[in-house]
C-alpha cells in the first residue's frame, strides 16, 4: 500500500510540474520581461535651427530654373568687376575686361551637365551619390571666392546647392571637420547631429546635419581632401528624388535591353548565311 501511495504522490507532482512549465529563476524572468517590454531607441533626429535657413547670394532660392540662377550670378560677377572697371579708361583695356566678364558668364552656362542614360566623369568625384540618372536631373558649377559651388536641378528646378570649402587655420570654417561643425553650430544656433559613414543609410562619409521647416543642411567630412562639403537641399524634393533613385536602381551586370532584343535567351543569335552561300557549302560537303 505504501508503495502505491508513493507512486501516486510522484505522479501528481510530475503532472503539476508539467502543467506549470519548466522552472525559470526570478532573475531570468525579469530579464525576459525587460527584453519584451523595452522598445528600441529610435535614432536621434537632426536638430531644428531657430532661424530660417537662407541661401546666398541674395535672391537665390530653390525652385529657380537654369536661366534664373545664371542671372543671379551675372549680377555677382558684375559686382566683382566694378573695382576693375574703375581702374581702366575706355579703350582696349576696358574692351578686354568686357570680353573676360562675358566669358565667365558664358562659362557658367556651359558648365551644365545633364544626367541622362550615360555615365559621366562626375561619377569619379566626391559628388557621386548626390544625383541620379534617367531622372531629368542636371548640374551646373561656379567657382568664386575661393570655393566651388555646384547647383543641382530636378526637372529643370534648383533643389540643392553644394559648396566645396577649403579647410585652413584661421578660415571661416577652421582647419578640420570638427572645426567646421562647431562653426556651423554657432552660425545656425544648434549643435549638429553627427553621424558616421553608413553606406546602408546612404552615408558614404561622416556627416553632421541640421534642418528647418524647408531646408536640410549637411556638412560632409572630406578631410582626406582638406575640404568640407556644405550642402543645402530642399527637404521635400530630396525625399522625392531619393525615392526615384531607389526605383531607378538597376543591376550593373544586366544585359542592355537593346542588345537583349536581338538575342535569343540572352545568347547572341547566329547570322543566317545567304541562300547561295548555303548551297555552295552543301556542294563542298557532297564532294
Amino acid at each position: 500500500m505504501k508503495r502505491f501511495r508513493w507512486m501516486a504522490i510522484l505522479t501528481t507532482a510530475a503532472l503539476g510540474f508539467t502543467a506549470a512549465g519548466p522552472f525559470v529563476s526570478e532573475a531570468e524572468a525579469q530579464s525576459k520581461k525587460r527584453r519584451t517590454t523595452t522598445a528600441p531607441v529610435p535614432p536621434p533626429e537632426a536638430p531644428e535651427v531657430k532661424e530660417p535657413i537662407v541661401l546666398s547670394p541674395e535672391g537665390l532660392k530653390f525652385g529657380m530654373d537654369f536661366k534664373e540662377v545664371a542671372t543671379i550670378y551675372d549680377k555677382v560677377l558684375d559686382k566683382e568687376y566694378v573695382p576693375l572697371y574703375r581702374k581702366v579708361q575706355p579703350g582696349p583695356a576696358m574692351t578686354a575686361l568686357d570680353v573676360e566678364l562675358q566669358e565667365k558668364k558664358l562659362a557658367f552656362r556651359r558648365s551644365r551637365v545633364d544626367f541622362g542614360t550615360l555615365p559621366t566623369g562626375i561619377d569619379q568625384t566626391a559628388l557621386a551619390g548626390e544625383y541620379g540618372y534617367k531622372n531629368d536631373e542636371s548640374l551646373m558649377s561656379f567657382k568664386h571666392g575661393g570655393r566651388t559651388r555646384f547647383f543641382f536641378f530636378f526637372q529643370g528646378k534648383l533643389w540643392k546647392v553644394y559648396d566645396e570649402i577649403q579647410l585652413a587655420e584661421g578660415s571661416e570654417y577652421g582647419a578640420s571637420f570638427k572645426d567646421a561643425v562647431a562653426a556651423l553650430g554657432t552660425k545656425l544656433g544648434a549643435e549638429g547631429r553627427v553621424r558616421d559613414a553608413d553606406p546602408a543609410q546612404g552615408l558614404k562619409l561622416p556627416e553632421a546635419d541640421w534642418v528647418d521647416a524647408k531646408t536640410h543642411v549637411r556638412a560632409i567630412d572630406r578631410s582626406y581632401e582638406n575640404v568640407v562639403g556644405l550642402v543645402y537641399e530642399e527637404r521635400e524634393t530630396a525625399k522625392a528624388v531619393a525615392a526615384l533613385w531607389k526605383a531607378n536602381q538597376t543591376d550593373p551586370n544586366a544585359i542592355d535591353p537593346d542588345i537583349l532584343a536581338v538575342t535569343r535567351d540572352g545568347t547572341p543569335e547566329q547570322p543566317t548565311p545567304p541562300a547561295n552561300e548555303t548551297q555552295q557549302r552543301n556542294k563542298k560537303k557532297r564532294k
